[in-house]
């Protein structure tokens, strides 16, 4: 598995990727599935496309959001139990493709929305961010627990 692993990461790893949110483009890079984005970099990204500092509170609050996703990920990667290359290597690229979507999609999303103190539409109804961000790191988890082996 570890093999298998470290191949995959350095396939994907440097995979810049790119998302729109209100006509605004933000790019991330990952860096592998221990890491996934790298904070320093996520940070600059952030700041420069908005055009502002982040303060302590909001890098440790960001900071504190990766973790939990960097956590989720290790787990069920650890607890994976197939030995089948092919098997690992969909598998990775599943959850590889649920977190890149996720960091995407809702991720980005909750930063926008904290930037501009609003609340956000998502299935056609008005969420805080902070619930949305739960409601979405909650869909996640099951859908990485629900990827087949």
């Amino acid at each position: 598995m570890q093999q298998i692993l470290l191949d995959f990461n350095n396939k994907y790893t440097k995979t810049i990727n790119k998302t729109k949110i209100h006509n605004i483009e933000f790019y991330w890079e990952f860096c592998g599935f221990s890491e996934i984005i790298n904070t320093n970099n996520f940070f600059t990204f952030i700041e420069t496309r908005l055009k502002m500092k982040l303060n302590k509170t909001q890098e440790d609050h960001l900071v504190s959001k990766i973790d939990c996703l960097r956590s989720l990920l290790n787990h069920e990667l650890i607890s994976s139990p197939v030995s089948n290359k092919n098997l690992i290597l969909n598998y990775l690229l599943k959850c590889y493709t649920s977190i890149r979507d996720f960091i995407n999609e809702t991720l980005f999303a909750y930063v926008l929305y904290s930037y501009l103190h609003e609340d956000i539409e998502y299935q056609h109804q008005v969420y805080d961010i902070d619930d949305f961000y739960q409601l979405c790191q909650s869909l996640l988890t099951r859908k990485i627990k629900k990827i087949e082996t």
